[in-house]
């Protein structure tokens, strides 16, 4: 597949549009776990991943925990779909950072935001969400399906049907005790105490719905497990635009999704881009996916990084059309990266010492590099940045995110920073203008006191949760 060199527009981001389903009744949990595994068949429900065993390698990662500190949750931006909780429809966006009281009752300890949806995890391993369902991403129903499929779902689990802007808990789960959340653009995926990976939503494409699975091209408009990872330990995921990567108890790495523009990290073969595949990296610990692009980090502290690189969003001192296979970052080889954010074409790397390095699409001022940024790059690339850079005057940060063209941090005195596309008064400055430099936003009084302990961010919005 031929891919532009043009980068993708920022536009505004209302409900995407409805497509036809295709009408497939799925086996159940229950009749695939009664299967024996001798004779698991394909073509009912694709190929099942077995650990990849290597002799005398001892390495392992253990299941996460879930997080017991108890907080509130705060958004800012649009609210166009109810991504910052606020039920009156007509409050398009949150020009403020503003309280999500609807959820106080729930006792939430993580949260995730996706394109236009957003999950949280409750201190019971319970999944809430709210926003944009028009897919099935928040794993509950908010109306009466239009497929048969899930009309029949539907009545045999006898839900209720909610709304989207309030939130609720997931459907699906009830056996489950979740300990990890990921919002992609139109899926949400958790994994389970015991390693197990669950989806809801869909993958989509630019024709419509993708589904899971080359056999059942549909949403799931409830959480299911993952039958390909059946027999896997999942350990971490981290969810793109229209793809995820899985992180097993081994270390090792799967990729999902829509393949196009390379975000899997292969050639583009749109007959394999539903079959989950191993990428062939080893004692990985942590995985970070943005809309096209992904980094993971190993054992040693070692940065790989594959996908999308049209922008320099990659940050390899180079413009190729994409990183496939995966590559080691030569940058960060002597530094350690505490986490990234990864936008759509645009990146953020929080050092240990506290600083930020940025690289990528930077024409929106997303990478916090000033007016004066065109300066660091020849003038043909005016727009991109490909070499890590430092962010000045911004330190002592410990949390990042960014959406599709603006960032956020927060620094140690729990002070919120941002800048980049400010549409949706997202920036916390109360107009739609972008800006090029960090500001810190202003007004947190209520914030005084408090601890900031998760930031994460949509296409347009922010959440912070505040304990």
């Amino acid at each position: 597949m031929q891919q532009s060199n043009q980068p993708i527009q920022p536009k505004r981001r209302g409900r995407p549009p409805k497509s036809a389903l295709t009408v497939i009744l799925p086996a159940t949990e229950s009749t695939l776990a009664r299967q024996p595994r001798k004779r698991e068949n394909r073509a009912d429900h694709g190929k099942i991943l077995r650990p990849k065993r290597r002799k005398g390698d001892t390495f392992a990662i253990p299941i996460p925990t879930r997080s017991q500190k108890i907080g509130r949750l705060y958004a800012i931006g649009s609210n166009e779909l109810s991504q910052c909780g606020i039920e009156d429809s007509q409050v398009t966006e949150a020009t403020k950072l503003s309280i999500i009281s609807s959820l106080d009752n729930f006792n939430i300890v993580d949260i995730s935001a996706g394109s236009l949806h957003n999950a949280a995890l409750t201190v019971d391993g319970k999944v809430v969400t709210w926003g944009c369902n028009d897919h099935g991403a928040l794993g509950r129903f908010t109306e009466t399906p239009d497929s048969a499929r899930n009309k029949a779902i539907l009545e045999a689990g006898n839900f209720d049907i909610g709304e989207e802007g309030k939130p609720a808990y997931a459907e699906g789960l009830d056996d489950a005790n979740i300990v990890k959340i990921a919002c992609g653009g139109n899926a949400t995926f958790v994994i389970s105490d015991q390693g197990h990976l669950y989806v809801a939503g869909t993958f989509k494409d630019k024709d419509g719905i993708l589904g899971f699975s080359q056999d059942n091209r549909t949403e799931e408009p409830i959480f299911t497990q993952c039958k390909p990872f059946m027999y896997l330990t999942i350990v971490d995921i981290a969810a793109g635009e229209d793809h995820v990567l899985a992180l097993t108890r081994e270390g090792d790495v799967y990729a999902w999704g829509n393949d196009e523009a390379h975000r899997l990290g292969r050639k583009y073969s749109e007959r394999r881009s539903l079959e989950p595949f191993n990428l062939g990296l080893k004692h990985i610990v942590r995985l970070y996916a943005g809309s096209y692009h992904n980094f993971a980090i190993d054992k040693n502290d070692q940065v790989w990084v594959f996908g999308f690189n049209n922008m320099g969003q990659c940050g390899l001192d180079t413009i190729r059309q994409a990183i496939i296979p995966p590559e080691k970052h030569s940058f960060f080889k002597s530094q350690k990266v505490e986490e990234f954010a990864v936008g759509q074409h645009h990146t953020l790397a929080r050092m240990q010492s506290g600083n930020i390095y940025v690289f990528g699409r930077s024409d929106y001022g997303q990478l916090g590099l000033g007016d004066e940024v065109t300066k660091l790059q020849p003038k043909e690339s005016k727009a991109r940045v490909v070499i890590p850079t430092i962010i000045p005057n911004l330190s002592s940060i410990k949390l990042v995110g960014t959406g599709d063209n603006f960032s956020m941090a927060v620094d140690d005195g729990n002070n919120i920073y941002a800048w980049g596309f400010g549409e949706y008064c997202v920036l916390g400055n109360e107009t739609d203008d972008d800006v090029t430099s960090p500001f810190q936003i202003p007004n947190l009084n209520e914030l005084e006191d408090k601890e900031i302990v998760r930031i994460s961010c949509g296409s347009s919005h922010g959440l912070f949760l505040v304990s």
